[in-house]
């Protein structure tokens, strides 16, 4: 899921509202933000090493070539 912007009241409101719409309560934000802080340095290098790698690296070119 997408990062909750929480900098404005509207948004706040807007985030707590996609989370009741999800079944959830207002306790949710505090839950993934405390899922967030515990991913580690060494999990994100962990993933990026096996997501990441450059054998299967494709790399597309669109648009006008002029």
């Amino acid at each position: 899921s997408a990062l909750i912007d929480t900098d404005t009241s509207a948004r706040l409101a807007g985030a707590l509202l996609d989370i009741w719409r999800d079944g959830e309560g207002p306790d949710a934000l505090y839950a993934r933000s405390e899922k967030v802080r515990a991913v580690s340095l060494a999990d994100v290098k962990r993933v990026a090493a096996r997501v990441l790698t450059t054998d299967k690296l494709l790399v597309s070119i669109a648009g006008d070539p002029s």
